[in-house]
């Protein structure tokens, strides 16, 4: 019998929760993916019998919460109103372990998370650009409003935070913040976990290396990249022939439109946004040309993009107050401080990593993040919960 359930949205890196855990523990789980109708077809979770699907409306969500009482684990990957809904009618003693995705608070209006928008960002105005905004993720207001009678849920987040029992996360650093807010109940444990084990998240790009020092800026068209503050930065130094490549193509339209405008001001032909989508294969094989890179996010965003560059040996850039920056140092890699390397004194900040700390990081990577690492320590953490009951 099936022991553990997870629930989550249709994302991409859920085939990777499937793969690890029919790695560790074969046949122990079972999968649902909630959609918004009958006629959804999966985008991203890969379709199989181990797949279930359930459609996102209060009737059936209370039927599904009647029927999941067997199960001794329960995984909520991302807390969005699907899943608070689950844990609010759940009643069973079943262990709840809440995956955090970041936006749950950092995109919350109800919750005091830390600033992780840049005061020129503020300044120019542009995160008010940001149509998409937490109480807008699925076309929103009418959508909650018919569905689940709800005109905001923020704080129905928060309430539902509040109940589960572990927090998966790959920062203990970021789990001990949640705490310290008191977002969440005094029980609550931290639950090493990550969707990015090497041999799974890197599948075609393990033999790719960065071939040219063009920079890398940003992973989206949102405002958490503070793109105004970085491109202040690099205006001040002479980026020669280096593009400053841009990632757009997914994200909020009006932020979208403001970044070209301004990337096109301060760098002219130098700034070189990616406005459409790419096939993956693709994508990796343009950035390659990208030696550098600089992700200007406060908070924990874009982790598989920094892991898979870092892999390629690029040279990455974060800010300090960044929850990864402080981790990716504690492991020991190579990685630069936006704050205290970038800048006109340091003559060696758009030299590419020499190949030792290229092989040097590759190295910590497959140490701390390898498939050995990471399953051995999700087995060892699920079978020490198990054991509890």
């Amino acid at each position: 019998m099936n022991r553990i359930l997870h629930v989550t949205p249709d994302e991409k890196f859920i085939n990777s929760v499937i793969w690890q855990f029919e790695k560790v523990l074969p046949n122990e789980s079972t999968y649902v993916v909630s959609i918004p109708h009958s006629s959804y077809n999966l985008k991203h979770v890969t379709q199989s019998e181990r797949v279930d699907l359930l459609i996102a409306n209060r009737k059936k969500i209370k039927e599904f919460v009647k029927n999941i009482d067997n199960y001794s684990l329960i995984f909520l990957h991302g807390m969005d109103i699907v899943n608070a809904q689950i844990i609010l009618n759940y009643r069973g003693k079943g262990k709840i372990i809440w995956v955090f995705w970041g936006w749950e608070i950092y995109d919350n209006p109800q919750a005091e998370a830390s600033n992780v928008i840049g005061n020129l960002t503020k300044k120019k105005g542009l995160h008010k650009k940001e149509k998409k905004t937490f109480d807008k993720k699925i076309k929103e207001i009418l959508y909650y409003l018919l569905c689940f009678r709800l005109f905001s849920y923020g704080s129905l987040i928060l309430k539902a935070i509040k109940r589960v029992n572990y927090v998966g996360l790959l920062s203990k650093q970021e789990f001990d913040f949640l705490v310290k807010k008191k977002y969440l109940n005094p029980n609550a444990r931290f639950f090493s976990y990550t969707y990015y084990p090497i041999e799974f998240i890197f599948k075609g790009i393990e033999l790719l290396n960065v071939t040219s020092d063009n920079i890398l800026l940003g992973n989206s068209a949102s405002a958490t990249n503070n793109h105004i503050e970085a491109f202040e930065i690099l205006h001040k130094f002479n980026i020669g022939h280096r593009k400053i490549i841009t990632p757009l193509s997914y994200g909020d339209t009006e932020y979208k439109l403001q970044i070209l405008k301004y990337g096109s001001i301060y760098f002219k032909n130098n700034f070189e946004p990616i406005n459409d989508f790419m096939p993956l294969k693709d994508y990796n094989l343009y950035l390659q040309k990208c030696g550098i890179v600089i992700m200007n996010h406060y908070r924990s965003q874009a982790v598989g993009n920094i892991l898979a560059m870092l892999w390629m040996g690029a040279k990455i850039y974060l800010d300090e107050s960044n929850i990864i920056y402080n981790l990716l140092k504690s492991w020991g890699l190579r990685v630069f401080s936006i704050n205290k390397d970038l800048t006109e004194i340091n003559i060696e900040k758009f030299d590419l990593l020499t190949e030792t700390d290229r092989l040097h990081n590759r190295r910590i990577l497959m140490e701390v993040i390898g498939e050995k690492s990471v399953l051995e320590s999700l087995k060892n953490q699920i079978e020490a919960i198990l054991n509890e009951y």
